[in-house]
Formats: C-alpha cells, sequence, structure tokens
C-alpha cells in the first residue's frame, strides 16, 4: 500500500460521509463503491495485491473527480508488481 492509496482512502470516506448526509441514495451509492475499496484494501493486507489493487481501482471509480488518486496509486503497485514478476522470470530464463 502507498501513501496514494491512504490519501484516497481517506478522501473517499469523508466523501461518502457527506454522501449521507446529504441524500441517502447518494451516501449509498458511495458507500457501494467504499465497500470495494475496503476490500481491495484487506486483499492488499493479506498480500494478495493484484486483485487487492484491482478492487481498489474500481471502488476509485466511483468518486470521480477525485478517484484518480486512487486508481493511481492502485496503479502504480500493480505497474511494481509486474516489473517483479517480469525480472524473476527473466532470472529464471538467463541464469
Amino acid at each position: 500500500m502507498n501513501g496514494k492509496i491512504t490519501a484516497a482512502l481517506i478522501i473517499h470516506i469523508l466523501v461518502t460521509l457527506a454522501g449521507f448526509t446529504m441524500n441517502l441514495i447518494v451516501g449509498s451509492v458511495l458507500g457501494f463503491f467504499l465497500l470495494f475499496n475496503l476490500i481491495g484494501i484487506t486483499l492488499l493486507l493479506s498480500n494478495k495485491v493484484r486483485a487487492g489493487n484491482t478492487l481498489f481501482i474500481v471502488g476509485s471509480i466511483g468518486f470521480v473527480p477525485i478517484g484518480p488518486i486512487g486508481i493511481l496509486g492502485a496503479r502504480s503497485n500493480l505497474d511494481k508488481l509486474n516489473e517483479q514478476e517480469f525480472e524473476h522470470k527473466r532470472k529464471l530464463q538467463h541464469p
């Protein structure tokens, strides 16, 4: 997990709470997307990095225009994971 994901999660929680004060339907829709974020964070903490980042990206889509903060953070994590996997495969093929 990186700082962008942490910041995005805090912002998403605050926006969801504000959404509930405005309208029950708005808060419920935002809560639905926040649920994806929370499941994603749980998976990240369980070392299921690819699934956790993917769910966090899906959850962040509902928080446009601030959602891209979380999307960029999760995408950064996925890029780092892909680089590590590529490097590992390269080392196995060419010792």
